[in-house]
């Protein structure tokens, strides 16, 4: 995520700017910067994130916080 934040905050894709970049908001950032994907895509990726974002062949979810105790 970097300055602004985690890419992916797995089981909150309201809290995610990933998904906020791909819903194209208006005051954020947008992705991909050639046009909106289709709005399958998008729920696609959004339910992914809601999921926790586990990826493929991974057992967990995605740790929003490396290196911290939970």
């Amino acid at each position: 995520g970097g300055g602004t934040g985690p890419a992916i905050v797995p089981g909150d894709p309201d809290q995610s700017l990933l998904i906020e970049a791909i819903r194209y908001a208006p005051e954020g950032y947008q992705m991909p910067p050639t046009g909106k994907l289709p709005d399958e895509a998008i729920a696609t990726l959004t339910e992914w994130v809601r999921q926790g974002a586990v990826w493929p062949g991974t057992p967990e979810s995605v740790d929003p916080h490396p290196g911290t105790i939970n």
